[in-house]
């Protein structure tokens, strides 16, 4: 099996014409690519994140093409990192909580939930 492409898709917001925020990039995002590759992953970053290891890419792929368990997997979700946290982390930026213990415990019990950004869908699962 081939590694997937990737394709950078952007979208223009007019003003005045409601956009439709998460769910309309999200539509755009599935409406694009079917035009550019109608590849069956799909990859969701918000244009303020970036994804700073290398080799993410491969390991979600990794689960969504595992012979045994790939076709039952949707989503790989990445968790959110955040730069610049003090090192006392007064707000909880680094969401330890949210993205080490529940996401870990949602998954075992098949119920992660999709924050948003950083993840790879199967394209028939949206």
């Amino acid at each position: 099996n081939e590694l997937p492409r990737l394709v950078y898709v952007s979208r223009e917001k007019r003003p005045g014409f409601d956009h439709h925020k998460k769910a309309g990039a999200m539509n755009s995002l599935v409406r694009a690519s079917a035009i550019i590759t109608n590849a069956p992953y799909i990859l969701n970053v918000d244009c303020d994140h970036y994804i700073n290891n290398s080799k993410a890419l491969r390991e979600a792929m990794c689960f969504m093409m595992d012979p045994q368990l790939g076709k039952k997997i949707c989503y790989v979700q990445f968790p959110q990192r955040f730069d610049g946290i003090d090192r006392h982390d007064r707000y909880s930026n680094r969401n330890v909580v949210f993205f080490d213990i529940n996401m870990k415990g949602l998954d075992g019990l098949q119920g992660p939930i999709y924050v948003g950004t950083g993840c790879v869908f199967r394209r028939y699962a949206l």
